[in-house]
């Protein structure tokens, strides 16, 4: 070493963007409550950028509801009703507003366990309607009960027409009234179904349930009518909508049903009103069979409903800004979807800068940034299914600039002599076009250095002579460079001699070789010689001479030219 200490700095660019921050959510705890009673709290939420809050809820059931209110809060009411004991899962979600973006909108989830308790749950009848028995024909009708605590039930009714019995099947919680009606029975009955169990262990604490209809007898019945439904079209995610029509001869109470809904259809069975949104998955040809029964005779149609296929857009996901650095490689992909699964194509719609690639098949982008590519870069993504719909997404990329040092390229030794002014260009660059400044350690006496132009000057005298190392520096003001650069001081040696030698040395005929020696007188170390002839360089063999063979008669220049340790140069 030189025995100066060295050192190297860099600086590390920070480039604070904007990010949107999670909301926070205050925890909420497990709730309990009996049936009958009410129970309201509140929740709350809020979002370090001050953004406005928005809840949403999962998991509520239908004895709650929740309010919001200012200020990111939100109230929880509940009111249980017999029925409804269990443990519910509920799932609170805040969002903000995404600092303007809703693809950028961040939430926090917050879950807890409503806990309603019941010592004993009733048994529950299902609603009755009106129902109608035919003179001489038995009318049966089941009646299934539910119990949450599957107490022993206890059935019993009033109002029941002589000969009429109401006693529980072999199936737990299904019950039958069994009923002949004859001739001097015919005529319209109220009758009370009830069912009590037995207290969940607890005789004190029993629970019933009742339900009131009609039974009419009547000596004939006329089926019910319903007519022909007329085929309906409807396109995926679209809500179809009817009423089904029926009517009956004898006033009767009609109920519709159907033993083959499609997923997420619904059928009322008093007002025969039908709803279905099919899903993007559920396009085709259905044949839904619709029942309408007076309770004792019944009438089936068939409702045609033909879903199109309406195709979907596909999807990008969208991706967050991302960064990367000059000289560093650099890489991310793409995600789109389709809900009716068609094939994908992937396209980069942007002009991208130099050297940015992206391979649609493989759905990934890579880059290596340049130097000269620092900042913000977009890149418009399009994916496009096969009938043209398409979803385009900008990614923001942002490069960071990385500063590279100087580079001062090596300084052989300089031979210098006693008394003669000497100039050297020292050759710093900055590959990113930052001014440099030159600097240098233990010059010697008289010797400057231009800190601007990087010129070193001297005329060393006698004292001078020997050899001065000197440590030479060029930095960009952030990140610098050293070399050594050595000054060797003599007296001034003669200029170099030539001399150049012939075998044969006398004229030669086409075809016959020449052997070309150059001796050279010198004081000072040569670096180069060079032989031409013609202007042709010649080579040299492995003792160190110059052959030429002469293809035609004339006469040729032979120029030998040398370039000492001092640059200095001699040709003869």
């Amino acid at each position: 070493g030189t025995g100066q200490p060295l050192s190297a700095s860099i600086d590390v660019p920070i480039v604070v963007r904007n990010a949107n921050l999670t909301p926070q959510m205050a925890p909420i705890d497990n709730q309990a409550l009996d049936v009958g009673e009410t129970l309201s709290f509140e929740v709350s939420a809020t979002d370090p950028e001050g953004e406005p809050i928005e809840f949403r809820i999962e998991g509520l059931p239908s004895f709650g509801t929740f309010t919001e209110l200012s200020n990111g809060r939100g109230r929880f009411d509940f009111n249980p009703q017999p029925g409804q004991r269990g443990d519910y899962t509920i799932s609170v979600r805040a969002y903000d507003q995404g600092d303007g973006i809703p693809e950028q909108a961040r939430n926090v989830l917050q879950g807890f366990i409503l806990s309603v308790n019941a010592e004993n749950e009733p048994p529950l009848l299902p609603v009755l309607v009106d129902r109608v028995a035919v003179v001489d024909q038995e009318f049966k009708l089941q009646v299934k009960v539910v119990d949450a605590d599957q107490d022993d039930l206890t059935y019993s009714a009033t109002g029941l027409p002589p000969g009429a019995t109401f006693l529980p099947s072999s199936v737990y919680g299904v019950a039958e009234l069994l009923w002949t009606p004859s001739a001097a029975q015919v005529g319209e009955y109220t009758v009370t179904l009830r069912v009590e169990d037995s207290g969940n262990g607890n005789a004190a604490a029993k629970l019933s349930d009742e339900v009131t209809f009609k039974l009419k007898a009547r000596a004939d019945n006329v089926r019910p009518n319903m007519p022909l439904i007329t085929p309906r079209t409807v396109d995926e995610l679209q809500t179809l909508e009817l009423t089904l029509q029926a009517s009956d001869t004898d006033g009767d109470v009609l109920l519709f049903s159907s033993r083959d809904l499609p997923r997420g259809a619904t059928l009322d069975p008093i007002t025969g009103h039908f709803t279905w949104t099919p899903t993007s998955q559920q396009y085709g040809d259905y044949r839904i069979p619709i029942t309408v029964s007076d309770g004792s005779l019944s009438r089936s149609e068939e409702l045609r409903i033909t879903v199109n296929n309406v195709n979907q857009p596909p999807r990008l996901t969208p991706l967050p800004v991302m960064f990367g650095q000059e000289g560093v490689p650099f890489a991310f992909g793409l995600f789109g979807s389709d809900v009716d699964g068609d094939e994908l194509v992937y396209s980069l719609d942007s002009d991208p800068p130099a050297g940015f690639t992206f391979e649609p098949t493989l759905k990934f982008a890579r880059w290596t940034p340049n130097y000269d590519q620092a900042g913000m870069h977009s890149f418009v993504f399009t994916v496009r299914d096969p009938d043209g719909l398409t979803d385009t997404r900008t990614v923001d990329v942002q490069i960071l600039n990385v500063n590279r040092e100087p580079e001062l390229p090596a300084v052989p030794t300089q031979f210098l002599g006693v008394g003669q002014a000497y100039e050297l260009q020292l050759e710093g660059v900055d590959p990113d076009g930052d001014p440099i400044t030159y600097s240098a350690v233990n010059l010697p006496a008289g010797a400057s250095l231009d800190a601007s132009t990087g010129v070193l000057t001297w005329t060393p005298q006698g004292l001078a002579v020997g050899r001065h190392d000197v440590r030479i520096s060029v930095t960009d003001g952030k990140l610098s460079v050293s070399r050594n650069v050595t000054l060797e001081v003599g007296f001034d040696a003669p200029e170099p001699s030539i001399r150049l030698l012939t075998t044969p040395s006398f004229t030669v005929i086409p075809q016959q070789t020449i052997v070309i020696q150059a001796i050279v007188d010198a004081g000072v170390q040569v670096e180069t010689l060079d032989l031409t002839l013609d202007g042709q360089p010649l080579s040299q063999d492995s003792f160190g001479r110059y052959v030429f063979v002469p293809q035609q008669a004339g006469k040729y220049d032979l120029v030998a030219t040398i370039t000492d340790v001092r640059g200095q140069t001699t040709t003869r």
